[in-house]
């Protein structure tokens, strides 16, 4: 059986909280059977169902949706969702980084994201120790 499942991220640049980022797009999925199926947009986003989602896994459909800045009421807010029609009981698995000089760290899944529906920090551990030394100065 499959299941519609639903992320949303928004952030802001120039607004009174700026910046600010509340929630993540999941990059991969693992699906019941213990296959892994990548998320983000590629050559494979080209021909859309009419619905507008796209086979990128022959169990998983995809739907990106973004919005931006209109100029007045949203100064400097951006966001996006992602739907998923994925079988029932896939695993989510979302990209975490490093605060300083964001590069890929690896993945967690849906039970370790933060209260802001982010990925925890990842950092090396040099870019630690600069951070640190920068701090201390």
């Amino acid at each position: 059986m499959k299941r519609t499942f639903t992320y949303k991220t928004e952030w802001s640049d120039c607004s009174e909280h700026s910046p600010q980022t509340t929630g993540q797009l999941p990059d991969k999925v693992e699906l019941p059977d213990g296959e892994m199926a990548d998320l983000r947009p590629d050559d494979r986003f080209s021909e859309p169902s009419r619905a507008g989602y796209c086979q990128v896994h022959q169990n998983v459909r995809v739907r990106y949706a973004f919005w931006g800045d209109n100029g007045t009421q949203r100064m400097g807010r951006a966001g996006g969702s992602l739907d998923v029609i994925a079988p029932k009981g896939s695993t989510f698995l979302f990209q975490t980084r490093c605060p300083l000089c964001g590069e890929a760290r690896g993945h967690v899944s849906e039970a370790s994201l933060l209260s802001t529906g982010c990925a925890p920090a990842n950092w090396h551990e040099d870019c630690a120790w600069t951070h640190r030394l920068a701090q201390d100065i």
